[in-house]
């Protein structure tokens, strides 16, 4: 994952098999679907396990600051929602938070 962020974004474990990716001095959101596009694709690479192929997908949830939320918190939640229902949706996907901040 780490070789598709820029210098200036943070990737991190927040337990079992979910990550948070911060990316930061984004243009536009627009910007962000081609970075997205590359994570999905590069997790999606089989990987030698035990002498073996192995496949993972991945199902990303996005909130945006400020549109989506200004607390942290509450934009961990918005974008943990919109992963669920990435996974919901089928899997190895991607979903914007629609909901707007207060």
């Amino acid at each position: 994952m780490n070789d598709e962020l820029r210098a200036s974004d943070t990737a991190a474990r927040i337990g079992g098999d979910e990550f948070v990716v911060l990316l930061s001095n984004l243009e536009s959101p627009q910007g962000l679907r081609p970075m997205l596009d590359r994570l999905l694709h590069t997790l999606a690479q089989p990987i030698d396990f035990q002498g073996r192929p192995a496949r993972v997908s991945a199902s990303i949830g996005v909130a945006l600051y400020p549109d989506n939320a200004r607390v942290p918190d509450t934009l961990l939640r918005q974008a943990d929602m919109a992963m669920y229902e990435a996974k919901a949706s089928g899997k190895n996907c991607y979903l914007l938070s629609t909901l707007q901040a207060p």
